[in-house]
């Protein structure tokens, strides 16, 4: 039989078991012989015991599930510093540790003398002022005011119990955070998979085939270069675009022959211009982030009947990595279903990798579609 045990179960078990040693060893220290001797069945279920308990158990989980949640958090510092000032001048004027010790030793004095009258020794000389009609001065009646004494071990709980129970919130929260993130890679897999599939299309696939195909029944002398070029787009597909980040020259290689494959089908009149300036060098930018626009301009932009330009540019320099792509709309409604969900995914994909640190502008004008895009580089 298998036994599933609750992770619910286990963390208020953890809870008991660290109270109970914490609260045991407190009544260990108390019960030594330098604080006294008695019972310990009758301090365990005392009530000063019990307000002992009440008193760090409200600063325990007040810190743990209110004070640091509402306050810490939200950046709330300044509120969150002045609880804890007062909570622990609360401590500090209470003394809870110094009231639970006296209480014990007052009970074990009354067992052990029990309430008959002082000793003639130790009765209060007749000419001595009542307690009311004593100068002005400080008086020892304080909560757990104790000749004078300062309760250290009160604070000493105090800075134990809101240390623990903010290790136990800040280690919650950082799962929490390795939970999400672990979410997000996942998400993030899933959507780059379904971004690739759509990338690397069977149409496309199928064209740039039927195209090598036609070079090599022609026996033409592109048809190994054109094998070539679609070997590396694969290649930078399946092995470089699981990444992060990539070498902007393997980006542009890939951009490169893509565009060359494209000019397999264009006709003579095709008027494609693509350039790229700016130097590469340790610089990385996200995979296939530029190769959304630049498909969308093959796709909406050639024209077997008709020569139009096609401007393609990418300038490198320390500000930007810029994207500019120019062409002639012939579809009417380009905007198909499948290619707005690729152009939300790219978005997302920035979003995600360069929050605040882009900027994309997309642009109908004249009959043509303009693509702008920049996007902070990376520098190695």
């Amino acid at each position: 039989m298998i036994m599933v045990v609750n992770r619910n179960t286990i963390l208020v078990t953890a809870h008991v078991l660290g109270w109970v040693l914490g609260l045991g060893l407190i009544l260990v220290f108390i019960e030594s012989g330098s604080f006294g001797v008695g019972r310990f069945n009758r301090l365990l279920f005392s009530w000063p015991f019990i307000a002992f308990l009440f008193f760090y158990g409200c600063l325990f989980y007040g810190n743990l599930f209110i004070l640091l949640p509402r306050f810490l958090v939200r950046d709330k510092f300044i509120i969150y510093g002045i609880f804890v000032l007062l909570l622990s001048g609360a401590t500090f004027y209470l003394k809870p540790f110094d009231v639970l010790l006296n209480s014990n030793r007052q009970a074990e004095r009354f067992r052990s003398d029990g309430p008959h009258r002082p000793p003639p020794q130790m009765e209060r000389p007749r000419d001595l002022p009542d307690a009311d009609h004593l100068p002005p001065g400080p008086r020892q009646n304080g909560p757990g005011f104790r000749e004078g004494h300062f309760d250290l071990m009160s604070i000493t709980l105090f800075l134990v119990v809101w240390a623990i129970s903010t290790i136990i919130f800040i280690s919650k929260q950082w799962r929490i955070t390795e939970n999400k993130n672990a979410h997000i890679k996942l998400d993030k897999a899933q959507a780059e998979l379904s971004f690739l599939k759509a990338q690397v299309s069977p149409h496309f696939l199928f064209n740039t085939l039927n195209n090598i195909y036609s070079l090599a029944m022609a026996k033409s002398d592109d048809t190994a270069a054109g094998i070539l070029r679609l070997s590396g787009i694969m290649r930078y597909i399946t092995d470089d675009a699981p990444k992060d980040f990539v070498p902007v020259e393997k980006e542009l290689e890939c951009i490169s022959d893509f565009i060359e494959l494209q000019r397999l089908r264009l006709s003579k009149s095709g008027q494609l211009n693509y350039q790229v300036s700016g130097s590469t060098n340790g610089v990385q930018i996200a995979p296939l982030i530029l190769m959304p626009f630049v498909e969308n301009v093959f796709k909406h932009g050639i024209s077997n009947n008709a020569a139009v330009p096609v401007n393609i540019r990418i300038d490198i320099t320390p500000a930007y990595i810029t994207l500019y792509t120019k062409n002639r709309i012939f579809r009417k409604h380009p905007s198909t279903e499948r290619e707005g969900v690729g152009l939300r995914n790219v978005k997302q994909r920035l979003d995600f990798l360069y929050p605040g640190n882009y900027q994309l502008q997309i642009t109908e004008e004249a009959g043509f579609y303009i693509v702008e895009l920049k996007v902070v580089p990376i520098v190695q």
